[in-house]
């Protein structure tokens, strides 16, 4: 997971991507995708908390809060969510 290795880079959703949300998924289109994404689960979460710039630990803090689970439980979910959301095109990350 290459750019996800630093806790203190920042992640937010792009500026051009759009995003509806339905009582089970958020709906998330990039410039380039052919369909929108359906995110589910804990890309759904991630999705909501960027909301707000956020770093990777800070992610990893405000779902396992919301989720009631343990960090590290949570952990490889914003992980993969955050690799998956990134090689999509509908999220952005760099130094803080």
């Amino acid at each position: 997971m290459a750019g996800l290795a630093r806790a203190t880079d920042v992640w937010r959703r792009r500026d051009d991507v759009l995003s509806r949300e339905t009582p089970r998924s958020r709906l998330v289109l990039t410039p380039t995708a052919p369909a929108p994404l359906v995110l589910e689960g804990a890309a759904a979460f991630v999705w909501d908390e960027l909301a707000v710039a956020r770093t990777r630990e800070q992610l990893v803090a405000s779902l396992a809060r919301r989720l009631g689970q343990p960090r590290d439980d949570v952990r490889p979910h914003v992980l993969t969510a955050c690799s998956a959301l990134s090689e999509q095109g509908a999220i952005v990350g760099g130094d803080a």
